[in-house]
């Protein structure tokens, strides 16, 4: 009989350690899409690191909210106190976000374009 439980526990721990390995993929894919969008997007505007900042800041502080009212397994958040530090996090982001210093922009002088002077 010890040969059959033997059996049993080999399989159920074989089956754990691939459910641990299939739930990286979600988090890989969800990255590549992200990353992809965010190259996309500066193709076509170039990007500010400060809005990015803030918008992502946004974004990780509704996900974590709503973590926090329903915990859900598939963003990693599987604890309340987990969903609280990245509300933290994704506030904390906001604010690095809006106090980052803005660049300085320079235009050509206005001589010669139908102005007074």
């Amino acid at each position: 009989m010890p040969v059959v439980e033997d059996k049993v526990s080999e399989q159920s721990a074989r089956a754990t350690r691939g459910s641990e390995k299939g739930r990286i993929v979600p988090f890989i894919v969800v990255g590549s899409v992200c990353a992809g969008l965010l190259c996309l997007f500066h193709y076509l505007a170039p990007l500010e690191i400060a809005s990015v900042t803030a918008y992502a800041g946004i974004v990780i502080a509704l996900g974590a909210l709503v973590c926090l009212i329903k915990p859900i397994w598939w963003p990693g958040i599987r604890r309340r106190k987990v969903a609280a530090l990245a509300i933290l996090a994704g506030v904390a982001l906001v604010l690095v976000g809006l106090f980052w210093p803005s660049g300085v922009v320079r235009t050509e002088a206005l001589e010669g374009r139908g102005t007074d002077n």
